[in-house]
């Protein structure tokens, strides 16, 4: 039997496909969404291109499981908003996906810590007031626009990669 963390991984990994090695991709070797620098750094030792393209998928579980799945995810009660949060911080850094999540609660009055990207028990205590799962959604959607907007104005040659981070986004709704 599946856990849920093992349904989210399954998700991200028939988005993310199998080996790339786009020159215009920042990222670089990558297969599963799992990069060359994330394979070293997870292996803690050198990689190659061919290690990248040799790589498992049960690696890119285990990497995916232990480095984007911030421990207290598995409690955040909307399951819309755990899985896109876990599809943002695949593409973008845990850190980067939580510090979108902050930032909207702060908007919203209910975090008032420093934006810091940690999902701790500042950001899990704040999620418990809540009281409109589908406009947090949004917000945090609308978030990771402005991220990658951001992304593209300051490395233009990404604009090719905007239909497809769009079209990736635009999978995602709030279902009630």
């Amino acid at each position: 039997m599946t856990d849920l963390i093992d349904d989210l991984i399954t998700d991200v990994l028939a988005k993310e496909g199998g080996y790339v090695n786009d020159p215009a991709d920042a990222g670089g070797p990558t297969k599963f969404g799992i990069t060359l620098a994330t394979l070293h750094d997870w292996r803690k030792a050198p990689v190659s291109a061919a290690d990248v393209q040799s790589m498992g998928e049960e690696d890119a579980r285990a990497i995916y499981r232990a480095r984007y799945f911030p421990a207290g995810y598995e409690k955040i009660p909307d399951r819309s908003l755990l899985a896109f949060l876990f599809d943002f911080g695949v593409n973008s850094g845990p850190g980067a996906a939580v510090r979108a999540l902050q930032t909207v609660m702060r908007r919203n009055g209910i975090y008032p810590h420093p934006i810091d990207g940690d999902f701790g028990p500042l950001s899990r205590a704040a999620l418990t007031q809540v009281e409109n799962w589908q406009a947090l959604f949004y917000a945090v959607k609308c978030e990771r626009y402005e991220m990658l907007l951001r992304y593209i104005g300051s490395r233009p040659e990404n604009a090719r990669f905007a239909v497809g981070w769009s079209n990736r986004q635009d999978q995602f709704e709030e279902r009630f």
